[in-house]
């Protein structure tokens, strides 16, 4: 019963620790790094003390999210965060955000409900209370909520503006390049982005989900493991509790089988015991029956001995008979009876065991001559090839039907050097893009995901990029731009890479080096292959 109770208590998937690395951010504490706490002081104080608009800029599973809900307990803010969409109006917004002012919005225009938001954003001010909007995946909202947003932290008087933080994926950068946002490109933005882990944060962030849902059993993340889990999501806190969450429930899994085997066991050994038990006690039965029978024989024995004694030596009546005149045999005693009857019914044992016939010389002789030749059973020799090669000599035809299956195999390999040569060649030519010297998607879909490159400018006009390429590049620069084709709010969206860097670091450094205008003007950013895969 304990082993069953012990079973069940560890079983995976069970209510106990069904939160553990749970992909809800709502779920469990929050795990801080010191670069972490870091950006949170650092973005309560700009909503504090600044007008700036505030983008907090990271790639999907990097935990923009989590970082958002632990700004909230950051500072005393009258906060707002809707939820993003891309079928999030304009009109839409604006509701919400009244409704956060306890203010009914029905029946009003677009532009009242503007004229109203402003007044009780400059009320709460007045009142010392700042109104904060903190909105989530902003890159996903249509390009007229977006735009109604800026216009909140942007324009107007200063009382009347709204402190806004954008949490959102890089490529809003590119979007804020394009002639429909100039009002950005004129004004302060302060960019931040969320550090990943490292190895050493991220065995320290897998325990500390542990402790945090009170696990008590072995740890299921050794040394290999915390090594194997950073090297597979790359630090990124999304997609490392995905992959702890499998090796967790893999570890539940082999601890339950453990277990019920030994449960199975200790049930084994019990029943073993069990039928010993019963073993002995049928024993101690016979044996009690087998005496109890021993001493039936011999009171038996001796009774009969009593009889014979008494009709043999004690006389009978007044006169002697004929039976009394002649001597009888004395009676075979009831042991030896038995011991006769056990001779007849039992053989007699055998004075010996047969063996195998031993081979004489003669059987073995017959052996040989009745067995196979092994020389039977061996390849061809050097002999045999002589043979067919005078075979050949002797039929000229037989060469040409030698020859023609050579033949033919050779144009085979030839046709097959050519196919490889073909598909070669068309693997290069797909090297090339729509505009010239720049590579195309399938150059960049060949490269490994763990690599990294600058993104410099992303555009709906395919020729905009073109132009930008002719006027803008740098001929200093080593020629290792892509040009990559996606679908962006419902249209064709170009992006221009540069670079092929190995990792952040050596991606970041060459993002320091470009030139200044370009860096300015565009806000190129790092991203991760694997991202850019993603979008193809």
């Amino acid at each position: 019963m304990n082993a069953s109770i012990a079973f069940n208590s560890f079983r995976p998937g069970s209510e106990r620790y069904r939160d553990l690395f749970s992909p809800d951010p709502k779920v469990g504490a929050f795990y801080t790094t010191p670069e972490l706490k870091q950006r949170l002081h650092l973005i309560a104080h700009l909503i504090d003390h600044s007008d700036q608009l505030l983008l907090i800029l990271a790639e999907l599973g990097c935990g923009k999210t989590r970082m958002l809900q632990q700004l909230q307990t950051e500072g005393h803010w009258k906060v707002f965060a809707p939820e993003s969409s891309p079928e999030l109006s304009e009109e839409q917004l604006l509701k919400n955000l009244l409704t956060g002012f306890n203010v009914r919005s029905d029946g009003k225009t677009l532009s009242t409900l503007r004229e109203t938001l402003r007044s009780h954003i400059a009320a709460t001010r007045y009142n010392n209370e700042l109104p904060v909007l903190l909105m989530d995946d902003a890159h996903m909202l249509p390009l007229e909520t977006l735009h109604s947003l800026l216009e909140l932290v942007m324009s107007g008087e200063v009382q009347t503006r709204m402190r806004i933080v954008l949490f959102c994926e890089p490529q809003i950068t590119s979007l804020f390049a394009t002639p429909e946002f100039a009002m950005v490109q004129n004004t302060l933005i302060h960019t931040l982005d969320i550090p990943v882990f490292n190895e050493k944060q991220v065995y320290a962030y897998l325990q500390f989900q542990l402790k945090d849902a009170r696990y008590n059993g072995d740890s299921p993340f050794s040394g290999m493991a915390v090594k194997t889990l950073f090297r597979k999501s790359h630090g990124l806190p999304g997609l490392l509790n995905h992959l702890a969450r499998i090796s967790f429930n893999q570890h539940q899994e082999l601890a339950a089988k453990n277990q019920t085997i030994s449960f199975k066991h200790h049930e084994h050994e019990r029943a073993l015991q069990e039928d010993l038990e019963k073993e002995l006690d049928s024993t101690t039965h016979h044996s009690k029956w087998f005496w109890l029978a021993i001493l039936f024989v011999v009171l038996l024995g001796v009774l009969l001995s009593a009889n014979h004694f008494k009709a043999y030596f004690l006389p009978q009546g007044d006169g002697i008979s004929l039976e009394q005149s002649l001597p009888l045999p004395p009676p075979t005693p009831v042991a030896s009876l038995v011991a006769q009857e056990d001779n007849r019914t039992m053989p007699p044992l055998a004075t010996g065991l047969l063996s195998p016939a031993q081979p004489t010389p003669e059987n073995r002789s017959q052996n040989l001559e009745t067995s196979e030749s092994p020389v039977a059973n061996l390849p061809a020799s050097t002999n045999d090839l002589g043979s067919e090669s005078a075979m050949i000599e002797s039929n000229p035809d037989a060469t040409t039907a030698v020859a023609t299956p050579i033949a033919s195999a050779m144009m085979a390999e030839a046709e097959s050097d050519n196919a490889e040569r073909q598909t070669a060649t068309t693997a290069v030519a797909t090297n090339a893009s729509e505009i010239a010297g720049v590579y195309s998607a399938q150059w960049l879909q060949r490269q490994a995901e763990q690599q990294y490159v600058i993104q410099i400018l992303g555009s709906h006009s395919l020729e905009g990029i073109r132009q930008f390429v002719l006027q803008m590049v740098d001929p200093a620069m080593d020629n290792s731009f892509a040009l990559v084709k996606t679908q962006y709010r419902g249209k064709q969206w170009y992006v221009l890479t540069y670079g092929l860097f190995a990792n952040a670091q050596m991606a970041k450094k060459a993002l320091n080096n470009l030139p200044e205008p370009l860096r300015k003007k565009n806000q190129p950013w790092v991203r991760s292959i694997r991202s850019l895969k993603k979008n193809m």
